[in-house]
């Protein structure tokens, strides 16, 4: 669908500029040799058609711009709509299920418009935000397993505590049901994820000239990282090139 749009602003250019060649290489053969008024004629015609296609990709241009302006708005939105509904998604929220549900296709909905930005700049403007929704996000799948049973626990109670809750009726109601579908948390999940085809920004490590500039608690940082790594809470030495993040 990118396609579309840069392929027909480019063939507008390309007839253009072979109406206005032709123009011009007429005008110059007037000039040059003399020719008659229909020659003139004909590179009038020329370059008043070339101005039309000119025009018309120009329009194209600003058509795509805006749409695609639009869809870039609008992706953006519906991940700051999700993220305010599972903020007030709190433990024990009789509609917990129901917000979770509604956030997810939101995302859904969002990460499908991001297929529909065809402005280069606009699609590295929501590529850049996906470090930032995955942060933010984050806390929603760090939540006690109660949690997306839609139940608010006691410290003694257990997960088959929860469970029966979460299916437990009240008043006339014999069952209920308020657990978070596995589907509905994946597809959150999934949309605020780095996607397979994402390109990462990092650069390089420091060199060693770029060392020589940095503080000393950064310095002290770095070379304490190139001797030892930490792994479950125990630090070990270093092997000769072993590489690091």
């Amino acid at each position: 669908m990118r396609f579309l749009p840069r392929f027909a602003s480019a063939l507008l250019v390309v007839l253009a500029l072979t109406f206005l060649a032709g123009a011009l290489w007429i005008a110059y053969r007037v000039v040059l040799c003399g020719f008659e008024e229909p020659s003139i004629t004909v590179a009038a015609l020329l370059a008043t058609l070339a101005g039309l296609f000119l025009t018309a990709q120009r329009q194209i241009a600003d058509r795509q711009e805006a749409t695609s302006r639009f869809y870039l708005e609008q992706h953006q939105a519906g991940f700051d709509t999700a993220y305010e509904i599972l903020e007030s998604a709190a433990p024990g929220d009789p509609l917990l299920r129901m917000k979770w549900i509604a956030a997810a296709r939101v995302l859904a909905t969002a990460r499908q418009l991001l297929e529909r930005i065809t402005v280069a700049a606009h699609l590295d403007v929501a590529r850049m935000s996906i470090p930032h929704q995955s942060q933010r996000f984050h806390q929603f799948f760090e939540k006690p397993g109660s949690y997306y049973y839609g139940v608010e626990m006691l410290p003694e109670q257990s997960m088959d505590d929860a469970a029966r809750l979460a299916t437990k009726g009240s008043g006339s109601t014999v069952s209920t049901l308020r657990s978070i579908p596995e589907k509905a948390i994946r597809t959150v999940w999934q949309a605020v994820a780095y996607p397979e085809d994402y390109e990462d920004v990092l650069g390089e490590r420091f060199n060693d000239a770029d060392r020589l500039f940095l503080g000393k608690g950064l310095q002290a940082y770095l070379d304490h990282c190139d001797q030892w790594h930490s792994v479950a809470g125990q630090l070990h030495k270093r092997r000769p090139g072993e590489a690091r993040e």
